[in-house]
């Protein structure tokens, strides 16, 4: 009997223990370009069009859209997933449009911007896990224009959840040139997740983006003061950017002059990672389809120059799972 007793405790317990958390997975893709195939005079989407020295059609866009819908698939259907260099909120909803989507519950949050390139940052969420409470796009303050930055308010399994989706200014020019536009662009993205968090103490707040800088360069490490290591994480204020640890790995998401960097990153408050002073379950991962990758294991762009290569996207997506006390 008492063995009984004993069995019917634990049963409880474990049961009660999975309950208590959950698994959430978020993610973020650079999709390299992703313009549809009509004029816009509003954008500088001209060498995206059928006419073009690139001439991109609308065979190249179905292939691509409906590629990017079969990653998110075999990314498992992410709860939450940012993306950078959208042209507009119509080539996401293509993208939920195909096959591998279609019957999933996801939504758009996208904000035309100023970008001279003509591409956004946006974010599409599953609601029936996250219930959207407000979204805005802030203009980045550079003095060139650039992608706004994406804030995306509600409530993740019945708790607050505030997330920022960045694309930095570019290195092209050179990475010393370029500093400065990331630094502003830093400077703004910590004092509104500081301001979000001192409004709301049990906020959980995710930055998510295409940085154009690594973990450990000065933007992130300094600016953003995104720990790299999850022992230095202390107070629900702080935060933690679990890729810094796959980028002293020698992992990365884009591949350059023989090296790899980590320009893609999810960086996590203090808040999602301390309950009752025990630091949740925090899995970062680059995700290397085969389909993403070419002979030699480096991300197979769209295009080489002008030369049509047929993949995704010089950048590989990435996501994390975090083990979350619901």
């Amino acid at each position: 009997m008492f063995k009984k007793i004993l069995y019917l405790i634990l049963l409880i317990l474990t049961t009660h223990s999975a309950a208590a958390q959950q698994s959430v997975r978020i993610g973020f893709y650079n999709v390299e370009n992703l313009f549809d195939t009509i004029r816009d005079p509003s954008v500088n989407d001209v060498q995206m069009l059928p006419q073009s020295d690139l001439e991109w059609n609308s065979t190249k866009y179905h292939n691509k859209i409906e590629s990017i819908a079969n990653i998110i698939k075999e990314m498992d259907y992410p709860t939450i997933m940012g993306f950078a260099e959208v042209e507009n909120s119509s080539v996401i909803e293509d993208i939920l449009r195909q096959d591998a989507l279609k019957d999933i519950p996801y939504r758009v949050c996208h904000f035309d911007s100023p970008d001279k390139r003509g591409i956004d940052v946006a974010l599409i969420f599953r609601n029936d896990h996250f219930q959207l409470k407000e979204a805005r796009a802030f203009a980045a303050h550079t003095t060139s224009p650039t992608r706004d930055i994406l804030m995306v308010k509600g409530i993740l399994h019945n708790k607050p959840l505030s997330i920022i989706v960045v694309h930095l200014p570019s290195r092209i020019g050179g990475e010393r040139f370029t500093e400065p536009s990331r630094i502003a662009c830093a400077k703004q993205i910590k004092a509104l997740a500081d301001s979000l968090i001192y409004k709301e103490q049990n906020l959980g707040l995710i930055i998510m983006g295409d940085m154009n800088d690594n973990p450990k360069d000065r933007s992130l490490k300094e600016i953003l003061c995104a720990q790299t290591k999850v022992k230095n994480i202390s107070s629900p204020h702080d935060l933690y950017n679990p890729f810094a640890k796959l980028h002293r790995q020698g992992q990365g998401t884009t591949y350059y002059n023989g090296s790899w960097n980590m320009y893609d990153n999810i960086i996590i408050s203090g808040n999602i990672l301390l309950t009752e002073r025990k630091v949740s379950n925090i899995k970062p991962f680059v995700f290397k389809s085969p389909s993403l990758l070419n002979s030699k294991g480096k991300p197979l762009p769209t295009y080489r120059d002008l030369e049509y290569i047929g993949g995704i996207s010089d950048h590989l997506p990435i996501f994390v799972d975090i083990e979350w006390d619901m």
